[in-house]
């Protein structure tokens, strides 16, 4: 390009300069009725108001979910939930966010803002943008950005010479919660399958996620955009389920039995509040007529150890009774309530009929060749079985 050019190009209008953006990015604008942003670097952003007709309080309690991790109550005004569409999975310098989606609470709305980049080299602008407006939330929102999101996001900003501030906001990520209740009762712990099977939302016509990235670079070279609407409907949905999905654990704290929870995900939640020693909590599942057929030998022994842990040794010795004709419990079982005969009970001689019989079934799981749970109970019960002995003088 000669001087004459280049000075040509300078002097150009902001008016004359959107008319060269590329079609592509004015049908889309046109579709979605969204916004050109810098004229130069030209960025589409698309804004969207969604009404919230389950919208319940202000606040928000994870606490028990989240393992004491947030036990202040979170303003919903406060967070932000955030996902990214972007060219690869594998993460490093070569990768980066064409798409970058949010939703925020605004009254009794949702609102969404989705920021889609055309082309290569257009982050700065937006990264400048979004350091300030995000700086206005205390709580970011992702499903699974701890491990991806994040440290690919955090990594272009730096990249693109900016520093990542909104890296001390506190983050809030959906798939460990999701993890640590129903990791054993879905098919898998992806959003995908935490919308069918939990927030009842079903989509039709989705892009898979692995066919974005080629999606994108299919629409750099040809400008076709029936991909892109599809990948930007994909974005949207993700964080709309993200604020439906914190809504669903907030019911974890005071309301499970309105969730959708099967005699795993109940077990995982007594071992959730054993963890945060919630004793109150075992209390409200027995005493609901919706989650007590659901519970399980699994919760029972949660709750067992939780009743240990409170000194309530002669409940938690009952349930230790009971478990001991569950195979995957019984040297456990036999074990605690041998401590409890020969501590609580003084009661030497019946502590070591426990242990014998534990012999008895360790010697029979041999005897038909079956694997023994933890081969440290037979140790641990000859040490038991001699010290008993030498109490009794056998």
């Amino acid at each position: 390009m000669d001087l004459s050019k280049k000075l040509t190009y300078y002097k150009k209008s902001p008016e004359k300069e959107k008319l060269n953006h590329p079609p592509s990015l004015i049908a889309l604008k046109d579709h979605y009725h969204g916004e050109i942003l810098f004229d130069e670097a030209p960025i589409l952003k698309i804004q969207k108001r969604h009404p919230y007709p389950d919208y319940k309080n202000d606040n928000i309690h994870i606490n028990l979910i989240s393992k004491n991790e947030f036990t202040d109550p979170i303003r919903r005004e406060k967070c932000v939930f955030f996902d990214l569409e972007t060219t690869g999975l594998a993460g490093g310098t070569g990768t980066f966010a064409f798409l970058i989606g949010f939703a925020y609470w605004q009254n009794e709305e949702i609102i969404t803002d989705q920021y889609f980049l055309p082309d290569f080299g257009r982050e700065y602008e937006i990264f400048n943008v979004l350091q300030d407006w995000l700086s206005g939330f205390e709580y970011l929102v992702s499903y699974n950005g701890k491990s991806y999101d994040m440290p690919l996001l955090s990594s272009r900003f730096i990249l693109n010479r900016l520093k990542p501030g909104f890296k001390n906001r506190k983050h809030i990520d959906l798939i460990h919660m999701c993890r640590r209740i129903w990791k054993e009762s879905l098919p898998s712990c992806d959003l995908k399958s935490i919308e069918q099977h939990l927030l009842n939302v079903h989509r039709t016509g989705d892009i898979p996620g692995a066919f974005i990235p080629q999606a994108y670079f299919n629409f750099i070279n040809t400008g076709a955009i029936h991909d892109v609407l599809r990948m930007i409907e994909h974005n949207l949905q993700d964080i709309l389920s993200l604020t439906l999905f914190l809504d669903q654990l907030d019911y974890l704290n005071k309301s499970p039995q309105k969730l959708p929870l099967d005699s795993k995900a109940v077990a995982n939640l007594a071992k959730t509040a054993f963890q945060a020693g919630d004793t109150l909590y075992f209390e409200m599942i027995e005493n609901s007529e919706e989650l007590q057929s659901k519970i399980s030998i699994d919760y029972k022994y949660w709750k067992s150890l939780l009743l240990k842990r409170s000194g309530k040794l002669d409940d938690a010795n009952k349930i230790w009774e009971e478990l001991l004709t569950k195979p995957e419990y019984c040297f456990f079982s036999l074990e605690e309530s041998a401590k409890y005969h020969e501590h609580r009970k003084k009661d030497l001689p019946a502590a070591l009929n426990l242990v014998e019989e534990a012999f008895k079934r360790l010697d029979l799981q041999a005897e038909l060749g079956y694997q023994i749970f933890d081969p440290s109970w037979k140790t641990r019960f000859e040490k038991r079985r001699n010290r008993l002995k030498n109490k009794l003088s056998i």
